[in-house]
């Protein structure tokens, strides 16, 4: 491991980060991740494409926010210093990690402080967490970094935690190695991976451009028609609930008003079961293959939004890459 004095956050770690593929990059550049493809992230790394900005989500300002308290108690529960740190792989450099902390030993540990949702999820399944398994490949890449085991720590508070012991996966390890360094390559010869069907778009070849694009003018006209029917439908809809919440408000206490051609009914509806929370917290050890078994049959959604064709970023220098 090779320890680089830059501090995270920083426009010099920012820098540092686009010269090498970093542990929680890992995933997708192992095709694993189910939110960005190996060819979104070729090309973020070449310039293509500017990668999306997280920093100003709630939740994920209010995990930074927290990750901080999780260091801190993690340092009192088990009396070592955990000491945020950037460190590229010896043996293949363009390989690093900005980990959220490295103990008194150099092991790494990962630190999640996720919504309360993924809490009952990670509560309630362990590992088969969808969390857990998304951060599998960036605990590996932390673990080949540092030649350490590694641990995960998900923090919600004090009284609300798990540590997941993550030791080395030969066999991951391996296909890690192998399939980084195929990735590595595509970006420094500026090659594009495969594109992946479920993640990537789809961009009309030169034999249908012509027919693509007389069949897009034609959904642009019937999208906008559709959006200004959809507005015109809102403020119909708004104003009959304001004429209904006038009704109601007169007939009270009845459920039922009659008059002038028009019939009024007030009901009430029972909220819905939350599900999630009754497995987490009444079948702790039910496993996501099981709930899976109970699963609905798929079903096809269609949508269209109209885009800007033309915007374009310029490509990024990787003359840096090692």
């Amino acid at each position: 491991m090779i320890i680089v004095d830059v501090r995270q956050g920083s426009l010099d770690w920012l820098e540092w980060r686009r010269q090498g593929i970093s542990a929680s990059e890992v995933g997708a550049a192992m095709g694993l991740s189910a939110y960005k493809s190996r060819w979104q992230l070729w090309a973020e790394l070449t310039g293509k494409t500017e990668p999306e900005d997280l920093s100003q989500i709630p939740h994920v300002r209010e995990g930074m926010r927290r990750e901080k308290l999780a260091r801190a108690w993690y340092s009192e529960e088990y009396q070592t210093l955990l000491v945020p740190t950037c460190a590229e792989c010896a043996s293949f450099r363009p390989l690093r990690a900005s980990f959220d902390g490295l103990d008194d030993t150099g092991a790494p540990v990962e630190i999640k402080c996720p919504t309360e949702a993924v809490w009952a999820e990670v509560e309630a399944l362990g590992s088969d967490s969808e969390l857990f398994q998304r951060t599998y490949p960036q605990v590996q890449a932390q673990i080949a970094i540092a030649r350490k085991p590694a641990r995960l720590l998900v923090w919600m508070d004090e009284k609300r935690w798990r540590v997941f012991d993550v030791q080395p996966n030969r066999d991951f390890l391996l296909r890690l190695k192998k399939d980084v360094v195929d990735f590595v390559d595509h970006v420094k010869r500026l090659v594009p991976p495969d594109l992946d069907p479920s993640l990537d778009y789809y961009r009309p070849e030169a034999d249908v451009t012509g027919r693509w694009a007389r069949l897009a003018s034609a959904l642009k006209k019937v999208v906008a028609e559709r959006v200004e029917i959809e507005k015109e439908l809102q403020e119909i809809g708004k104003r009959e609930e304001d004429l209904l919440a006038e009704m109601v408000k007169a007939m009270s206490p009845h459920a039922v008003g009659r008059g002038s051609g028009v019939e009024i009914r007030r009901t009430l509806r029972q909220g819905r079961i939350d599900y999630k929370k009754v497995v987490a917290e009444h079948l702790p050890n039910l496993s996501k293959e099981v709930l899976e078994t109970y699963r609905q049959p798929s079903s096809l959604s269609m949508s269209a939004k109209l885009i800007d064709d033309d915007a374009t970023v310029s490509a990024r220098s990787v003359d840096g890459w090692m």
